[in-house]
């Protein structure tokens, strides 16, 4: 035990004490204090944390010049990180990106780790860099910090803006600019979905007028016949944007025969809730009662990717929809059934989407939706039958990493 700062004398010293303090920290009961003194506590406590952010992105940094992703043969030391700490990949790879980047910026690196700036200046000032700026950002380092410092947030902003334009004031190059084109998409913990893009000025203006064009046709119909559309009547114009996006979205899904190559929407819903669904549809006066737990199989309702959902909801699409019987043991893994074939067939993919509720496998990893496939735990090529029970779904490149490893 580290019991006094002069005992330390590695970083691993410092860590050991650092949590010391934290434990400590957590058990102690403030009351009675004035505002000045919590206000106070509360800067104190949040420049420690951007100060062991700082510390974390630099041993970071270091585990990835030491290729500890490519021992364990990850791609990134953020799936390392998400691996280890059973947390998404996505939200701790910056500490990696942060601390790479800093090691051309040591005035940068130095002020962050002192508490002096916080993680949004780092990521402010890193959005300076580009080819034709980086040595003049090397340069100006001590100028920006002294703004970073002086300046309120919304000022230091402007001020990064007008270097900017008098460092480069042609604009970022057109590759780099491209790097930044492109659809992401991320879903809630309450199953909301948020999906932005950003986009080149004449492909922006290409779907900007599309998008009018359909928002208006949406803004029409209340006009022409409000009693044919009264929920239209009801929506504000952000919401009849979005649907309008959805409508471009879905007829661009859709096959030259009106049908869709895949549902557009899959539901997993047990059985026991389903039927005490369609009760509640036989029987509109009852209002039904959903007792429900991801970790029971018969009570989920969820999509296929593993975000549950109010059984209310999906009346519709339960009356409309198409239904597909799948047989689930009582610990949530699919009940087995073997092809003599190497590859997974569709319905088996199916059962070990349902199971691994739409995610890879491999902890820490964020991979989406379409990199997803039907791998063997045990390689075909060594014995391995293609079941369900020896299947697991990983993401491409993951199963590219595994290889015909038996882990």
């Amino acid at each position: 035990m580290i019991n006094h700062v002069d005992d330390i004398r590695s970083v691993d010293d410092a860590l050991q004490l650092i949590n010391q303090a934290l434990d400590a920290a957590g058990e102690c009961v403030t009351f009675g204090s004035d505002r000045h003194d919590a206000e106070e506590r509360a800067v104190s406590a949040v420049t420690l944390v951007e100060r062991a952010k700082a510390l974390a992105a630099d041993q970071v940094a270091e585990a990835d010049r030491a290729g500890v992703a490519r021992r364990r043969s990850s791609r990134t030391m953020g799936v390392v990180l998400g691996h280890r700490l059973s947390a998404p990949s996505q939200g701790l790879a910056p500490y990696a990106t942060l601390g790479l980047w800093l090691g051309d910026f040591s005035e940068f690196a130095a002020a962050w780790q002192r508490g002096r700036v916080t993680t949004a200046h780092i990521c402010l000032l890193r959005s300076l860099d580009n080819i034709r700026t980086h040595v003049l950002l090397q340069r100006d380092q001590d100028l920006l910090l002294g703004h970073a410092q002086a300046l309120s947030w919304d000022d230091f902003e402007l001020t990064c803006r007008y270097w900017l334009l008098a460092a480069d004031p042609d604009g970022e190059l057109p590759t780099e600019r491209e790097r930044k084109y492109g659809t992401t998409t991320k879903t809630h913990p309450n199953g909301d979905v948020e999906i932005r893009s950003m986009y080149d000025p004449l492909t922006g203006e290409a779907a900007l007028t599309a998008l009018d064009h359909e928002d208006q046709k949406l803004y029409r119909l209340t006009q022409d016949d409000p009693d044919a559309n009264p929920e239209l009547l009801r929506i504000n114009s952000r919401r009849r944007r979005s649907l309008a996006l959805l409508n471009l979205l879905t007829r661009g899904f859709q096959r030259a025969d009106g049908s869709f190559p895949v549902p557009l929407i899959n539901i997993v819903m047990s059985q026991k809730v389903s039927e005490t669904l369609l009760s509640s549809i036989t029987e509109p006066d009852q209002s039904p009662e959903f007792d429900l737990a991801w970790d029971d199989v018969d009570r989920r309702c969820e999509t296929v990717r593993g975000t549950p959902i109010d059984p209310r909801k999906t009346r519709t699409a339960l009356l409309l929809g198409l239904f597909r019987r799948q047989v689930v043991k009582p610990d949530g893994t699919p009940a087995s059934y073997t092809k003599p074939q190497r590859l997974f067939d569709r319905h088996q993919k199916q059962a070990l989407l349902v199971a691994a509720r739409g995610r890879c496998e491999h902890t820490g990893c964020t991979n989406p939706w379409v990199m997803l496939t039907a791998d063997h735990k045990r390689p075909n090529a060594r014995g391995g039958p293609t079941s369900v029970e020896n299947g697991q779904i990983l993401c491409d490149a993951c199963n590219k990493d595994k290889a015909d490893r038996l882990d």
